[in-house]
């Protein structure tokens, strides 16, 4: 398929990929409380009334790489000296592409208690859901801790959540991570990447809004920009 086909997922979406502060400046209304400081001042002054634990960003990586669980005053207080200090070096996306520093800018949010992050997949107007097992001895997403939902029952509240913030951030191609805190959804952040690396049966996932499964998903894309759920401009692009 890629020597036949090239395709761009979303605009919007590859920009700020890596730019987690940009997506805290556009979205930060849909995400857990959310802090970002420029100068270390303000910073430390804001640990004086913080809700704990914290979590400390970075704006670049992927899967949990560069995301910090402060536990108190004193932790924190060390991070943000480094921060803006000397700097934090960081892991980029890409596998093999070379750190940088976090400097200068702490990204803060609240932490909110949790056993499974949620994943959405949008393709077009089709729809598929991951979940991440969040143990205490694996805390990045890896093979072995990421099931497919089933079934729509019993999820339509998430489902539905999800599709507002999709058109609230104008995608039709790309996943958010999603905790529930209490009643409430919150949007951890968007990605490019659809599912996480998971074992086999992910490819058993069903799309909804479709009769197909994560292992057609080409099919699926290509249905889908058929019946011009991507807009006029591609609805002509699907292969005879």
């Amino acid at each position: 398929m890629a020597s036949q086909l090239l395709m761009v997922q979303d605009a919007g979406q590859v920009e700020v990929y890596e730019d987690k502060s940009e997506q805290f400046r556009r979205w930060g209304h849909l995400m857990p409380p959310t802090w970002r400081f420029s100068e270390l001042e303000p910073a430390m002054a804001f640990l004086a009334e913080a809700p704990w634990p914290l979590v400390s960003k970075a704006d670049v990586g992927a899967s949990s790489v560069n995301v910090r669980i402060l536990q108190n005053r004193p932790e924190a207080e060390a991070h943000l000296r480094q921060i803006f200090g000397e700097g934090i070096p960081v892991n980029h996306g890409a596998e093999k592409a070379p750190k940088t520093l976090q400097k200068d800018y702490a990204l803060l949010q609240k932490f909110i208690p949790h056993r499974v992050t949620w994943r959405v997949n949008a393709i077009g107007a089709a729809r598929a859901i991951f979940m991440r097992y969040c143990y205490p001895d694996r805390p990045v997403a890896q093979t072995g801790n990421v099931e497919p939902v089933m079934r729509m029952k019993g999820h339509e509240g998430l489902l539905d959540y999800a599709n507002r913030v999709f058109a609230e951030i104008g995608t039709k191609w790309c996943a958010l991570d999603i905790l529930q805190d209490g009643n409430e959804w919150k949007l951890l952040e968007t990605s490019l990447a659809w599912p996480w690396p998971s074992p086999g049966r992910c490819n058993e996932a069903p799309i909804f809004g479709s009769s197909r499964n994560w292992l057609q998903i080409w099919d699926v894309m290509f249905e889908q920009i058929a019946a011009g759920a991507f807009g006029s401009g591609v609805s002509s692009a699907a292969p005879s």
